[in-house]
């Protein structure tokens, strides 16, 4: 996972034919990161001044839900022109994100008052899914991208809960995040939208592995029977395939050695964790982290990982003789499964004299 310099980088490409002429040239006038980390310190703390002054003056917009839903609009568009112009700016873009958000949270309160007999329900929170997809989609800034994202995964999740599909909303989201950085090859000159996208996704599936923030609101649906066992079973689904695309674009078939070895290591982890889908999720962000050299991605999984252990282990929702019962088997099934892999394989090799 080491990171390739420019310039081999930049050779491999243009021997592979994917790229062609000179490499572009280095990006000389950007700041160190302590200098853009104050500046957008800076940025910060003149858009919320700026903000606080425009809302006591425009207090009387959260009075109509027409008037928020129409200033909220403009503060996107505003945030549009800003990132579009001034992208390089690191002032002018942590104060287009500041407006950006706080655009979101008029149109929001605007839907909320709009929609006001279902507020909280189905399609306020399909409303706010959709806007906010739409903003990850348009905006063209990384951070927002990663923001508005985890912003819809969140609202739709919490839609999908109200109507009985909770359970199964981690497969889906798991799914989707699946099928993005799989095809990262194909991400072309939309590569920097795809990545923020991706992350956003990643950071939204491990946040569904954990049930407290559902809580926020409030009693759910009936749950449909059906979601219950089909939670563990989808999401089981999706990290087999995972796996097997991965060994498919590095040429090993499902038949193979290896294949059999991880594909059977796979299902054993899916069974062993079948009722703790967060590690299956955590797993499958680490396993698309790794296998695309992405650190921040590979790095949240083990995060998520260990977090989700230890919430597990201490949530009070089952007994903590359950829950050893459950860590243990879940220790010797992987024990087990690296005893059958080391059987298969023999000992890693030793690492070869390096000549001159």
């Amino acid at each position: 996972m080491s990171r390739v310099p420019r310039d081999v980088l930049w050779r491999r490409l243009s021997a592979a034919g994917v790229a062609q002429g000179d490499p572009p040239p280095d990006d000389a006038t950007a700041s160190p990161w302590y200098i853009r980390t104050m500046l957008g310190i800076a940025g910060w703390i003149g858009a919320l001044f700026l903000l606080a002054f425009v809302g006591a003056a425009l207090a009387s917009v959260f009075d109509s839900a027409g008037a928020s839903l129409v200033v909220g609009a403009l503060c996107c568009g505003a945030a549009y022109l800003i990132f579009s112009k001034l992208g390089r700016n690191d002032v002018a873009v942590q104060f287009g994100l500041a407006v950006s958000l706080a655009g979101q949270v008029m149109m929001i309160f605007g839907i909320g008052e709009t929609l006001e007999r279902s507020a909280e329900g189905v399609p306020f929170l399909l409303a706010i899914a959709i806007l906010e997809a739409v903003l990850a989609f348009v905006l063209d800034n990384y951070v927002h991208r990663v923001l508005c994202t985890i912003g819809a995964t969140v609202a739709l999740g919490l839609a999908m809960r109200q109507m009985g599909l909770g359970p199964v909303f981690p497969a889906a989201l798991a799914a989707a995040l699946a099928a993005v950085w799989l095809n990262e090859h194909q991400f072309g000159a939309r590569g920097p939208m795809w990545r923020a996208l991706g992350n956003g996704l990643a950071i939204g599936l491990l946040v569904s592995g954990f049930s407290f923030w559902e809580s926020l609101m409030g009693p759910t649906a009936v749950v449909m029977p059906w979601t219950l066992w089909a939670r563990g079973l989808l999401i089981g689904a999706v990290l087999l395939y995972v796996v097997q695309q991965l060994l498919a674009q590095h040429d090993t078939g499902p038949s193979s050695r290896v294949g059999v070895a991880a594909l059977g290591a796979a299902a054993a982890f899916a069974i062993a964790t079948y009722t703790a889908s967060g590690v299956i999720a955590s797993l499958i962000v680490m396993l698309l982290g790794f296998s695309r050299g992405n650190r921040t991605m590979f790095g949240l999984g083990v995060a998520a990982l260990l977090g989700y252990l230890s919430y597990f282990y201490y949530t009070l929702q089952a007994t903590l003789l359950t829950k050893s019962i459950v860590l243990m088997a879940s220790g010797a099934v992987l024990i087990a499964v690296w005893v059958v892999m080391r059987a298969m394989f023999g000992d890693a090799p030793a690492k070869e004299t390096a000549h001159a």
